[in-house]
């Protein structure tokens, strides 16, 4: 008979997201999976009418999470319905602050949220401990290892410093945001910051301790659990890891906006020169087509006229009834959307983005100047402390690791592409970008003795009016967890229209029909179905272990994913939600 499990919520995520995965009773193997987002949230009527400039001050609350990933795709929507070209020092000073945070947000993620799917940290005591409470029989290694490949003296040791490294992080990016993690100086047009030549040495300071924590510290670490044949672990036993480097493959289609303008563009959705590269992949490269976007609702909890809508036209009418009745369009399951590239079920996040990257062969290079670079002796992993490609970076870590590139379809390759980006963008904040400056060089000042202190050249803003006429922007941005895009539409000078569309909803998003009686299975879905589950005496505590060693490299946020805007300035749904977290609809004109 087969076995349900229920994973519900899936912690160290952001949000409420519930897996239920069927297990067959034959080989053990995963035969079904479904993501559920549980987490309705109406976002409404906040939007809707207001000067497009409030924009990204108030798409930056739709998570606590990700506000300056909300920020950058709102204030790029906004320029390109304004027609507005920003300035170099604005375009450095956006990559410094967007940076900043996606490193943080990298680092976070590995030690603060994935590491305990491998490390028992009941050391630590409560929270921690009992480790994973019912699951504390399972395969985890000590906290007190020694990483090999490390300088720090043990994991637990790396698991405390990344708490200083992401308060470095933060405070990098209040020094040119105001403040983090909701900051003030991203608007339309560039930025509102004036900064000095102190600002500019303490930010590189603080970028100079990251990037020896990232070379010296996070990089080995990934690749230490990534090696590991024969785990010593605390029930006696060993577990070979380098399993994660062969499942998870699917579904094989990438997405990349591209991110990190390396010079002054024209509209956002046309630039070029950037340091990620932009493109699709499904087996073979192509050139990022925006008209192919789309979101379905076949399995969501919303009607069907929101279903197979471009994000620019796109409508979002909730269905509450269709909550645990099976009814609908279908057997309806999420409050998420499933957006869908040319049709096709497409993963978004660091590894899309490194291997778009890599597979472009850009000649860019970032550089480790001012670094310690990264040099992991037992591997034999160096990059001579000097200018690197991204190819030759990854190319790099693939030999010393003994793999393929095919292997970085995987939850261990998704963890290695985000550290490595997280290498990449740090290296070109402050080391340099191809042979010129640096994305903080590249900041310009004058007036060095004047009042005794320097300031900015002109300004990083460029102000252009609003239009009476209708004009649609699109803004896309590369945010730690993925692509994100938001499509505004401005009427009488007023937003008329706006739609996001967030990483999570491409990677944890539901299943899509595909013609009589078929369907495709979201990212994440399609991952688990077909992976060992419980096989070879392992028990449903190790199944749920490795379901979320699974899930958890996709760093899911699901109150980004489950949002609601409506473009016509009334109430569409309102709820009631109990103390027993039972949701009721009530009509729109109750209290």
């Amino acid at each position: 008979m087969a076995t349900t499990i229920v994973v519900d919520p899936l912690t160290r995520i952001e949000g409420h997201n519930r897996f239920t995965v069927t297990v067959s009773a034959g080989n053990g193997h995963v035969s079904e999976a479904n993501s559920s987002g549980t987490l309705f949230r109406g976002f409404e009527n906040i939007l809707s009418g207001r000067d497009p400039r409030d924009a990204p001050q108030i798409t930056q609350r739709i998570c606590g999470v990700c506000p300056t990933a909300h920020a950058m795709a709102s204030v790029r929507a906004v320029d390109d319905a304004l027609g507005v070209q920003v300035p170099k020092n604005g375009l450095m000073v956006r990559n410094l602050i967007h940076g900043s945070d996606t490193i943080m947000s990298h680092i976070t993620h590995f030690y603060h949220l994935a590491a305990l799917d491998f490390v028992d940290a009941s050391i630590l005591g409560s929270p921690w401990a009992p480790a994973f409470g019912a699951l504390s029989t399972c395969a985890l290694m000590s906290a007190l290892c020694q990483n090999t490949l490390s300088d720090m003296p043990n994991i637990l040791s790396s698991y405390v410093t990344a708490l200083d490294i992401r308060r470095e992080c933060h405070t990098m990016a209040a020094i040119f945001g105001g403040r983090f993690p909701i900051q003030n100086a991203l608007v339309p047009g560039g930025v509102s910051t004036i900064f000095t030549l102190s600002d500019i040495n303490k930010f590189r300071t603080h970028i100079n301790k990251v990037r020896n924590f990232i070379n010296q510290t996070y990089i080995p670490d990934v690749l230490f659990v990534a090696t590991q044949a024969a785990v010593p672990t605390t029930n006696g036993g060993t577990e070979d890891w380098t399993q994660f480097w062969g499942v998870g493959t699917m579904p094989g289609n990438l997405l990349s906006y591209g991110e990190y303008p390396t010079s002054t563009y024209g509209r956002w959705p046309e630039a070029t020169n950037m340091l990620l590269a932009r493109g699709f992949y499904d087996g073979a490269a192509h050139t990022l087509d925006l008209t192919k976007i789309a979101e379905f609702v076949d399995y969501s909890y919303y009607d069907s006229a929101d279903n197979g809508l471009h994000p620019s036209a796109g409508t979002t009418h909730p269905r509450v009834d269709y909550v645990g009745t099976g009814t609908g369009n279908g057997t309806n399951y999420s409050w998420l959307k499933a957006p869908r590239y040319d049709g096709k079920s497409t993963e978004v996040g660091p590894l899309a983005r490194m291997a778009i990257t890599y597979l472009a062969a850009p000649t860019t290079q970032v550089s480790e100047a001012g670094s310690n670079g990264l040099n992991v002796t037992a591997l034999s992993l160096s990059l001579g402390g000097g200018a690197y490609t991204v190819g030759a970076l990854v190319g790099a870590v693939l030999n010393a690791a003994s793999l393929s590139v095919g292997n970085l379809f995987s939850p261990l390759g998704r963890h290695a592409c985000r550290a490595l980006e997280c290498k990449v963008v740090a290296d070109a904040l402050a080391g340099g970008v191809g042979t010129g400056s640096s994305f903080l060089d590249q900041l310009t000042l004058n007036n060095p003795l004047t009042d005794g202190a320097e300031v900015a050249t002109g300004s990083g803003y460029s102000y252009v009016k609003i239009p009476k006429n209708t004009s649609l922007g699109t803004g896309l941005a590369e945010v730690p967890r993925g692509s994100l895009g938001h499509w505004i539409t401005i009427q009488s000078k007023k937003i008329g229209k706006y739609q996001c569309v967030v990483p999570t909803t491409w990677n944890a998003g539901p299943k899509k029909s595909s013609g009589t009686g078929g369907f495709n299975r979201g990212p994440a879905e399609a991952n688990l179905v077909g992976v060992p589950a419980v096989s070879g005496g392992a028990s449903t505590n190790d199944a749920i272990l490795n379901i979320a060693r699974m899930l958890h490299p996709y760093d899911f946020c699901i109150a980004c994913a489950v949002h609601l805007v409506t473009p016509e300035g009334k109430n569409i749904a309102k709820f009631n939600i109990s103390d027993g977290g039972k949701i009721t609809k009530t009509p729109v004109d109750s209290e």
